[in-house]
């Protein structure tokens, strides 16, 4: 839920996967931490 300027389009990606999964546990898999979409090998 947090904006990168890094890369605009990562929060806008997380966003349109969010509500194309309308399912809460795919959007889950997809946003574990809210927006891992965008760093998913950043743990």
């Amino acid at each position: 839920m947090s904006e990168r300027s890094e890369s605009p389009a990562c929060g806008l990606t997380a966003r349109v996967r969010s509500t194309r999964l309308q399912t809460q546990d795919l959007a889950v898999v997809y946003l574990p931490s809210g927006g891992d979409a965008c760093e998913p090998q950043r743990a």
